[in-house]
């Protein structure tokens, strides 16, 4: 009756999918608006429709599975892609069972489209493959790490340990640690010999630690030196779910290093202390220059140089000296040239000597030489000493030979006089005439030289 047909449609209509009814002949017989939306089709036209008129000639393989379930009698679910009225291949997830009533066979079916399930479960699938990518990528990175980590449950078992974690311990590959308890492992541990050096009772220490480790209280990252020689901080962190991740750097080699660097560093600062001190009391003057500028003067080239202190302060221009040195004579020739002539070495890293003197009074013999990092150092050597000791030799060799000379020639004026007086010749009177006029002439030589070494030996006196 009416009352029955639309209470029927009004039920349909309300299904929260799309649902359908065909008859024997494959003939759509009812069917809600859901239904009538996804294949895009008024509901007034869908009534006697068949599969190949709404789907095409995919329809003729749904009718198929259809025939099949009404053969069988059993509900087939099975999903198809089919283009719809909207231009686009939709994902269809179908259902289909076999429904006699009135001495007749139905076909009942829900159909839903799935598409955007589809694409999300796609969409999962890609997000989980990255996620496991990713996982891999973070699993081979922690494993080369260079600090050992342990993760361990919330119940202090073993779950994950990095191969850096297996080297630092002591722990072979052959040992399965996954599963092992936080006791099980500290004995294995110090069974390796991996024991602190300020040690407490096995026991005891598990059960201070087991403590710590599960109210969470972590103290800062902690040092800790073993019996057998390592050094190793230790690091614990929260992570998910009440896991501990534990982290372990082997810093043996690092504070190793550090040891034979502090000793060298000592070793260099006793050394430089020496060489301070050896530089304050050596007689001869040092300097060192970098790029132009004073690094060091030591203690006796001020007085050496008879220069202000100023001039030899670290960071002094090294041409300033040079200034001031010249512009009271120190230098044979022009300023200009002398500066010139040094700085090219400077600039070639090229060593040279010079010699000069010293404010009017001290003879200086000055050596430079470069050590190809830019830096130059200077040796200044009084050699006033030595210059005095020079001309006195000098006066004293000259004063010697005078009289070495003198005393024969004598001999040869005084018998060419003698000679003179023997009645000779006309003749042999003009060779002993000569003779005795150059021999005289040569004294007067051997005189004046005599004279020059003893005004420089200091030893003239003058006869009013």
């Amino acid at each position: 009756n009416s009352f029955g047909q639309d209470l029927f449609k009004e039920l349909l209509d309300n299904l929260p999918v799309a649902t359908f009814v065909r008859a024997r002949d494959h003939r759509l017989i009812a069917a809600n608006r859901h239904y009538a939306h996804i294949v895009g089709m008024p509901e007034e036209e869908l009534i006697g429709t068949t599969q190949p008129d709404i789907f095409g000639p995919a329809g003729y393989e749904y009718q198929a599975a259809d025939e099949e379930v009404l053969k069988t009698g059993l509900t087939a679910e099975f999903q198809q892609t089919a283009l719809l009225s909207d231009g686009a291949d939709h994902d269809l997830l179908c259902r289909v069972c076999s429904v006699s009533a009135g001495g007749g066979s139905f076909l009942v079916g829900t159909i839903t489209d799935v598409t955007e399930l589809k694409q999300r479960e796609a969409q999962l699938i890609a997000e989980r493959a990255k996620t496991e990518a990713l996982r891999g990528d973070l699993e081979r990175l922690v494993s080369a790490m260079p600090v050992g980590v342990v993760i361990m449950s919330s119940e202090l078992t073993v779950e994950y340990v990095n191969q850096e974690a297996r080297a630092i311990w002591g722990w072979g590959d052959d040992i399965v640690l996954e599963g092992m308890g936080f006791a099980e492992v500290v004995e294995l541990t110090r069974r390796n010999g991996m024991v602190p050096v300020k040690s407490e009772a096995l026991e005891s220490y598990v059960d201070r630690r087991t403590k710590e480790l599960a109210d969470g209280n972590f103290d800062k990252p902690q040092e800790v030196e073993y019996s057998n020689g390592k050094t190793v901080i230790v690091s614990n962190r929260h992570l998910s779910d009440g896991r501990l991740l534990m982290i372990y750097t082997d810093v043996t080699t690092i504070r190793s290093r550090e040891m034979e660097i502090d000793q060298v560093q000592e070793q260099l600062s006793r050394l430089g202390r020496f060489i301070s001190d050896a530089t304050r009391v050596m007689s001869q003057g040092l300097l060192l220059i970098e790029d132009g500028r004073i690094l060091l003067a030591n203690d006796a080239l001020p007085a050496m140089l008879d220069l202000p202190p100023e001039l030899l302060l670290p960071g002094a221009a090294w041409t300033d000296l040079i200034s001031h040195c010249a512009g009271r004579g120190d230098f044979e020739g022009a300023l200009e040239d002398k500066q010139a002539e040094w700085d090219s070495f400077l600039q070639n890293d090229q060593a040279f000597s010079a010699g000069f003197l010293a404010a009017g009074k001290t003879w200086v013999h000055m050596e430079a030489s470069p050590n190809g990092l830019g830096q130059w150092t200077i040796v200044l050597t009084d050699m006033t000493e030595m210059k005095q000791r020079e001309e006195e030799l000098k006066s004293d060799f000259l004063a010697a030979v005078s009289h070495e000379i003198r005393t024969p020639m004598n001999g040869v004026l005084g018998m060419a006089e003698l000679l003179a007086k023997t009645d000779p010749d006309p003749r042999q009177k003009t060779f002993i005439d000569v003779m005795i006029k150059s021999g005289k002439a040569l004294m007067t030589i051997i005189n004046d030289i005599l004279d020059f070494s003893t005004i420089e030996a200091g030893q003239l006196r003058l006869v009013s």
